[in-house]
């Protein structure tokens, strides 16, 4: 009885619980249902982005809620002073930072350009508008959904973070033209009056740009489940995934 009273007290405070297999595993079903609280809930707004979803599903029949990890690179110039050759040597083997030396003077003033790679856990509801997927598909279950696809609207810089392969062709894409869309401008009023501002570098400019999920042939026969980002004809990444970060929902 104590067990099943904490169990409903873990409840009323999270989002879900894991069920233990046996006695040995509680404490690891403990640890596993308030990691999925603490992320969820507390560092991205679990509340909301839930609520969220649950309003699309009452309103328009469907809620979609994302939940990924974001894996971005961001580039630096870092400047140092009396610099030794052991100072290098440790600045320049950081695990998780690859620095290359762009200016080492006489006196010690060293100048690295260093490339960080940060991955963080990211829960969000996806705005109906910008979520695709096939006519017939009638399962809220979309780990099997043959195609589906998240549009996404970024700054080409927000975009070179994402995909550091990729510079050549995001300099390449085209600039967002905004049109119409009765359903993101009653989502938020204010998009109708911030479009048409010019960006002050291109690195602001605004690229269209598409998530895609599909099913391919893998080469023997077999389907292969692949993220392919894209942007019409041109192909940002193409990569095998495990399954789809998307989860449905209906009232």
């Amino acid at each position: 009885a104590g067990t099943d009273l904490d169990r409903a007290d873990r409840l009323a405070d999270g989002v879900a619980e894991f069920e233990p297999f046996g006695k040995e595993d509680e404490d690891q079903a403990k640890l596993e249902s308030d990691a999925v609280t603490y992320f969820i809930m507390s560092r991205q707004n679990g509340y909301l982005q839930i609520a969220a979803a649950i309003k699309d599903a009452l309103l328009l029949r469907n809620g979609v809620i994302k939940e990924w990890v974001e894996t971005r690179t961001i580039v630096r110039t870092e400047n140092y002073k009396n610099a030794t050759p052991e100072a290098m040597a440790e600045l320049t083997s950081r695990p998780g930072v690859e620095c290359e030396s762009v200016r080492w003077a006489a006196n010690g003033d060293l100048t690295l350009r260093c490339t960080y790679t940060t991955k963080r856990l990211r829960c969000e509801a996806v705005p109906l508008e910008n979520f695709l997927y096939l006519k017939n598909w009638d399962s809220q279950d979309l780990q099997d959904i043959p195609l589906c696809a998240e549009r996404h609207i970024d700054t080409r810089a927000d975009l070179k973070a994402l995909f550091p392969k990729a510079h050549k062709k995001i300099d390449l894409l085209p600039r967002f033209a905004p049109t119409v869309n009765n359903s993101s401008d009653a989502r938020n009023p204010a998009r109708s009056q911030v479009q048409n501002f010019a960006p002050v570098d291109k690195s602001q400019e605004l690229v269209e740009w598409f998530e895609v999920y599909a099913l391919v042939d893998a080469g023997n026969g077999a389907s292969e489940r692949r993220r392919v980002s894209m942007h019409e004809s041109t192909i940002l990444e193409d990569e095998p995934v495990d399954l789809v970060p998307y989860v449905g929902g209906v009232a």
